[in-house]
């Protein structure tokens, strides 16, 4: 198990961290190689927030060290806003908030066209509900490491 691994089993364990996995099929010299696309979602304490939580950081890194023993990943991050603000302030917040993902595993490394950035504003959220935690879940970003 690798240290990425056991880093998201412990963070899943601590209600922090939602982790779907999926597998797509690429042919590649011949042979049939299941890359399993692990979606992270982060979510953001307020409305407002965009800057990065150390326990983001924190796990950032960890998938930095991935990409850089798979140089044929890319990072998918899509920014997320809640529907407390008008449509453009949800926008600036969402990809103010994937974009500062983006902007720190460059920093530690990442090439900038190994990532590719989606802002989706308010226009998917988990929850339906207005109370606060329902909302801090759309207040989020997600990272898909891909081939």
């Amino acid at each position: 198990m690798t240290k990425l691994q056991k880093y998201i089993i412990s963070l899943f364990m601590a209600s922090i961290l939602v982790v779907t996995i999926s597998s797509c099929k690429s042919q590649k010299d011949n042979f049939i190689h299941v890359m399993p696309h692990i979606i992270y979602e982060f979510s953001f304490k307020n409305s407002e927030t965009i800057e990065l939580s150390d326990r983001l950081t924190e796990f950032l890194d960890y998938v930095v060290v991935e990409m850089q023993n798979n140089k044929d990943y890319i990072l998918i991050i899509t920014g997320h806003s809640d529907n407390t603000a008008d449509t453009e302030t949800n926008l600036k917040r969402a990809i103010g908030r994937a974009n500062n993902v983006a902007e720190y595993v460059k920093k530690k490394g990442i090439s900038s066209d190994r990532l590719k950035i989606y802002n989706k504003g308010a226009s998917e959220p988990i929850s339906n509900q207005n109370d606060d935690n329902s909302l801090a879940l759309n207040r989020r970003v997600e990272i898909k490491m891909t081939l």
